[in-house]
């Protein structure tokens, strides 16, 4: 039987490139063999030079397979403040951010990606879904819809799928913050895949089985977010054991037999026509 007609085509992003070496490294080799089909990259570390001139090098091989976009971080705005990460939730959702701040680091970390890729962002998304947050939103969505009126990026919806991970706390919470930009989104024209997939607890656990049951719920055009690296001895990566074991997974035959069953196909992400 001739199932090609029920094939189901996933974004698979891998978010962080640029963050460190081992990050970088291991995502870079996904993508050249062909296992990964977004990359979402960190343009504020020190050494994005380096590592967006690797990745410049291979994007005119993968132009028809891969998308490339920003994955912007406000890790440093909230550590100037002397908040944690918590404590910035609160903020945003009680309008106590500095939006000139937020927007003037979000044109930076912009800049810096055009300047060093040579060109825009096939999509943006946030660092610990950070532009999803009340007020730290609104500033997101109306810059790039702004910035990119004549061609528009596409946006991630951080609207986790609540079942199928070890996370749903999380998933319900993020779910919650995510409330209202979905139409704020569409307001500016915004677009971007309705079904998010890949949300967990990034302890280093059995990946394996939670990428099944991802890809038994996925819908055509879902976005599934990831985040492999190389075996890394960064004490500030304090997700790096769980990076060693998603990129093994990616980069094992056992991730393509995944896909050959479920019969789900890599891809860069399709915009809806209307």
């Amino acid at each position: 039987m001739n199932n090609t007609y029920l094939m189901k085509k996933i974004t698979l992003c891998a978010d962080d490139y640029g963050q460190n070496e081992s990050v970088s490294a291991g995502i870079l080799e996904l993508i050249q063999l062909g296992r990964l089909s977004a990359v979402s990259c960190m343009t504020g570390y020190q050494h994005w030079p380096v590592y967006a001139a690797q990745l410049k090098a291979i994007i005119p091989s993968t132009r028809d397979t891969l998308d490339v976009g920003l994955h912007f971080d406000l890790t440093e705005y909230i550590a100037k403040q002397g908040w944690s990460f918590n404590q910035f939730i609160v903020k945003c959702c009680l309008n106590q951010i500095d939006l000139a701040k937020i927007e003037a680091e979000l044109n930076r970390q912009l800049d810096a990606f055009e300047t060093q890729l040579g060109m825009q962002p096939e999509f943006v998304d946030g660092h610990q879904h950070i532009h999803i947050f009340p007020n730290v939103r609104r500033v997101f969505i109306n810059m790039i819809a702004q910035r990119y009126a004549k061609k528009l990026p596409y946006i991630r919806l951080s609207s986790p799928e609540v079942f199928g991970h070890d996370a749903r706390i999380k998933a319900f919470i993020l779910r919650g913050l995510a409330l209202g930009f979905a139409s704020l989104a569409r307001k500016h024209q915004l677009a971007f895949p309705t079904q998010f997939l890949g949300a967990y607890s990034l302890r280093a656990g059995n990946y394996a089985h939670f990428f099944k049951s991802w890809l038994r719920q996925a819908r055509n055009g879902s976005l599934f977010m990831c985040h492999p690296g190389h075996a890394s001895t960064d004490a500030e990566d304090v997700i790096k054991k769980a990076r060693l074991v998603e990129f093994n997974y990616f980069h094992s035959t056992e991730f393509l037999a995944d896909l050959h069953n479920h019969n789900v196909q890599l891809s860069k992400w399709n915009r809806p026509q209307h």
